[in-house]
């Protein structure tokens, strides 16, 4: 098997969690990190084993070790960083959301396309086992056709200004950081909506702190979605269709344990559980090991034209809430 040889750019808490999950893929190995800081790129390095830490972004590009790198930076970065890395040959992993709004994301899929390397927004949702199970028992119409897809995202994270989650100047916000999750799962099940509805609250730090969105399709289906840093919630997900429905158990976005199909008579069908085997990001990384091998510059399961139509939703949801970043 070819080993696919990976770096990170951009060694926050996230980092971490992909490089954990990395141990756990077949074929994969961590050869170099970078961060703007010479200490913590040492620091992380020596905790994951990696044998080369950079301070230099510019010098992650630049190693010819590297095939496939990782974005893990803020949010601000994932454009000018992804650019970069495909600028210099290197196939991108880039975290969500892929940037601030839809027109970094068509130069970053032009870049890809002119440069011929592979390029995927980090969804690990659409991974995830329950996520999978959810789709087949969706194609198989195990509840009929979609009418109304209810998925909700919310808790307090600690109040840290200067952090990016609670700063504009990094696109912090509900919307961006967790309201992309409910997005997501409307646009895997429903497609981007045909008229949509959205309203916002702001925090002290001038991020939204909540956001509730209505989507509307032109077959009459709707999707009813929303996230908070104002308050902790179930984050849970509900799919009613003319048969029945689908309930992704607590927390649907990552190592959901259950997934509950029930009857038009509310009768419960089955409980599908899931055992999770690591931290659950190893399923994307051996998403794009597979890829890379077989020579595709891109995934089916997230295409360009996915991380298209779901930075388009977010930028309409914004414009309908009375979003603003500061870029």
């Amino acid at each position: 098997m070819q080993t696919i040889r990976w770096g990170i750019a951009g060694l926050g808490k996230i980092a971490g969690k992909f490089a954990e999950g990395l141990t756990q893929v077949p074929g994969a190995q961590l050869v170099a990190v970078a961060s703007r800081s010479a200490e913590r790129a040492a620091a992380f390095a020596a905790q994951y084993q990696v044998p080369q830490a950079y301070h230099s972004f510019a010098a992650l590009a630049q190693d010819p070790a590297v095939d496939v790198v990782y974005i893990a930076a803020p949010h601000t970065d994932h454009h000018p960083l992804s650019v970069l890395m495909m600028q210099h040959g290197k196939a991108v992993l880039c975290e969500k959301p892929l940037a601030i709004h839809l027109g970094q994301v068509e130069e970053m899929i032009t870049t890809a396309q002119a440069q011929q390397v592979y390029f995927m927004e980090a969804l690990w949702t659409k991974f995830l086992p329950q996520f999978t199970r959810l789709q087949q028992l969706v194609q198989q119409q195990a509840i009929g056709q979609i009418r109304s897809v209810h998925a909700q995202f919310a808790f307090v994270p600690p109040f840290l200004p200067d952090r990016r989650v609670l700063n504009k100047a990094l696109g912090g916000g509900a919307l961006l950081d967790i309201g992309l999750y409910p997005i997501l799962l409307a646009n895997s099940l429903l497609g981007p909506p045909d008229e949509l509805l959205a309203n916002a609250q702001f925090g002290p730090t001038g991020v939204d702190e909540q956001c509730n969105m209505l989507f509307h399709y032109a077959n009459g289906a709707t999707a009813v979605l929303s996230c908070a840093f104002a308050y902790t919630g179930a984050v849970e997900a509900t799919i009613y269709g003319t048969d029945g429905y689908l309930h992704l158990h607590h927390p649907w976005h990552g190592l959901c344990p259950a997934l509950s199909w029930y009857n038009g008579q509310r009768e419960l069908m089955e409980k599908i559980h899931f055992a999770h085997h690591g931290n659950g990001y190893q399923h994307e990384a051996e998403a794009v090991g597979h890829d890379l091998r077989a020579g595709r510059l891109q995934n089916a399961v997230v295409s360009h034209e996915f991380s298209r139509q779901l930075m388009a939703t977010l930028d309409r949801v914004r414009l309908a809430a009375g979003i603003q970043y500061e870029q």
